[in-house]
């Protein structure tokens, strides 16, 4: 019988992938990678990261399925969205807590400190001043005093569609000069 008949049926392909069902467990995943791309965005987690996000979401959808009992009155959607609402909330506060290590120092450089592959803690300096007077504002606005775009926009008279664009390009320039000094 051709699993793609479950495709729209969450108990029958949670049942197929309890009994080891590779290709029914596929169909979830995409199934359900709309809703985990959709948290991502609505999180603003890093746009250079969002295959880790898409990865954790995929891990929270395999715990969704190994912890779901249809006692719970929820259908498995809700309960995967609590889930995965969870862990984003998780990794958001962390995230939060990064962008809150970063402080604007007098003489226009940054000291972070930034957890690296292995996991410790490294401090640098990086150098803003390729960063206009308009882009630091956006900066300390928007990270270090974690406003809202709409804030943002109404506060220096701008679209959110421009302060979008302001941080986007706020967090590239900062983004290439980590990586240069991660070099």
């Amino acid at each position: 019988m051709d699993k793609k008949i479950y495709f729209e049926n969450d108990n029958e392909l949670l049942y197929l992938i309890k009994n080891h069902d590779e290709e029914a467990l596929e169909i979830m995943f995409k199934k359900y990678e709309n809703l985990i791309y959709s948290k991502i965005l609505k999180y603003r987690f890093p746009l250079n990261a969002i295959e880790d996000y898409l990865q954790e979401g995929r891990m929270a959808l395999l715990k969704a399925i190994e912890t779901y009992q249809e006692s719970y009155e929820k259908t498995f959607t809700r309960y995967f969205e609590l889930v995965l609402q969870n862990r984003f909330n998780t990794l958001y506060q962390e995230n939060k807590k990064y962008y809150n290590s970063i402080v604007l120092v007098e003489n226009d450089t940054l000291d972070i400190n930034v957890k690296n592959n292995k996991n410790e803690n490294k401090d640098m300096m990086i150098d803003i001043d390729n960063l206009s007077d308009f882009e630091k504002t956006i900066f300390n606005l928007y990270y270090l005093n974690n406003c809202s775009i709409e804030d943002i926009a109404e506060t220096i008279k701008m679209t959110p569609k421009q302060v979008y664009n302001s941080i986007y390009r706020v967090k590239k320039k900062i983004q290439k000069e980590i990586v240069k000094n991660n070099k």
